[in-house]
C-alpha cells in the first residue's frame, strides 16, 4: 500500500471499510469528498485492488453493490463519450439501455408481487419480464467472450472483469430460479 498516492489509500479505505462493515457510516462521513469526485476509472482501479486481496467474491460483490450506491450519483454526472454509431461499443450501449428500461419497467411488479404473494396475474407479469430479461444473455456472453478478453489486453486494472462476469453468473441463475419457482407454483 505504499506505492499509493494519498487518494488512492482513502478510497481504498473507504472501500474496504464498506466491503468489511468496519464502521461504514464513520468512513462515509471520513470520505465525503471522495465520494463527491469519484471516477470510473478509480472505481475499475478499486475494485481490481479488492480483487488482489482475495476478499470472497460474494463478500466481495456486497461491497461493490454498496459503494457504487454511495458513488451513483457523482458517477451518474460524469461526462461518458457516445460511441461512434454502429461501432460495437454503440450497440452493446443501445442493449444497456433497453435492458435497463425493462428493470425499471419491473419494478412495480416486484413490488405488488411482495405486498400480494398468492396474485398469479402479478407473477405472469413478472415471468414474462423475466423471460424477456433472459433474452439478454446473449449481451452478457457477448462481453465475456469478446468485450472482456480485449479489456484484459488494454488495462492493466482488469480484475474488475471477473467480478463483473461473476454479477453475470448470478442474474442469469437468479432469472431462471425465479422464472421456476413462479411457473412451479402456477397450476
Amino acid at each position: 500500500m505504499s506505492n499509493f498516492t494519498k487518494r488512492e489509500k482513502d478510497i481504498l479505505e473507504l472501500c474496504l471499510r464498506i466491503t468489511n462493515a468496519d464502521k461504514p457510516s464513520e468512513a462515509v462521513d471520513t470520505f465525503t469528498e471522495i465520494m463527491e469526485s469519484i471516477t470510473y476509472s478509480e472505481v475499475i482501479w478499486v475494485v481490481d485492488e479488492l480483487v488482489s486481496q482475495n476478499i470472497p467474491m460474494e463478500k466481495l460483490k456486497t461491497g461493490i453493490n454498496k459503494f457504487l450506491n454511495l458513488f451513483y450519483n457523482t458517477l451518474n454526472k460524469a461526462n461518458i463519450p457516445t460511441p461512434k454509431e454502429k461501432s460495437f461499443l454503440y450497440y452493446l450501449t443501445q442493449n444497456n439501455s433497453e435492458l435497463d428500461s425493462i428493470l425499471k419497467s419491473t419494478k412495480p411488479f416486484l413490488r405488488d408481487v411482495n405486498r400480494d404473494p398468492e396474485n398469479d396475474a402479478i407473477k405472469e407479469q413478472l415471468i414474462k419480464r423475466f423471460e424477456k430479461l433472459l433474452q439478454y444473455d446473449n449481451q452478457y456472453i457477448i462481453k465475456e467472450n469478446i468485450l472482456f478478453p480485449l479489456l484484459e489486453k488494454k488495462w492493466t486494472n482488469y480484475r474488475c472483469l471477473q467480478v463483473m462476469w461473476s454479477f453475470h453468473d448470478d442474474i442469469r441463475r437468479n432469472l431462471k430460479k425465479y422464472i421456476g419457482d413462479f411457473t412451479f407454483r402456477n397450476p
